[in-house]
């Protein structure tokens, strides 16, 4: 994927960053707040009030299928949205997944060097660390999660 494409996913996903979890679950609050009963919103879904009682439980225990969101959301004349948001931009994780791998080669890099009376300033340590999470982001993108950091 593209630095551009990331960023305009990033942009995309970020009102959806803070989206609230509610406890009784989005299918009972929303038909609460609509005044809409149980009893109104199973026969608008075409399924018995005992059948929405467990729709709604199981989304309270994340047991739910996307399909039968999908289908409550319609019937109270809603849209269900599903996404995968990143704790932190997708360009943030990529960068410091890329810093910790050029971390681990100048430490390496940097024993190394020591032990060979040859140690390098923090200054030019940084610059190095800062040079190589570049190269590895634009050239081991793909390979960067295969990476072992610990």
């Amino acid at each position: 994927m593209t630095e551009t494409r990331r960023r305009q996913l990033d942009k995309a996903l970020v009102k959806y960053k803070n989206l609230p979890t509610l406890k009784r679950g989005y299918i009972k609050e929303v038909r609460e707040a609509l005044d809409m009963s149980a009893q109104q919103l199973s026969a608008r879904v075409g399924i018995t009030p005992a059948s929405l009682n467990e729709l709604q439980h199981n989304e309270v225990k994340g047991t739910i299928t996307l399909n039968s969101l999908r289908r409550v959301a319609e019937a109270m004349d809603c849209q269900l949205v599903y996404a995968i948001v990143p704790n932190e931009s997708l360009v943030a994780l990529i960068e410091r997944k890329a810093r910790a791998i050029a971390l681990k080669i100048t430490e390496e890099n940097a024993r190394t060097m020591a032990l060979e009376d040859q140690a390098v300033t923090d200054e030019t340590s940084e610059r190095m660390i800062r040079l190589l999470t570049q190269q590895v982001m634009d050239s081991w993108a793909r390979k960067i999660w295969d990476w072992n950091d610990s």
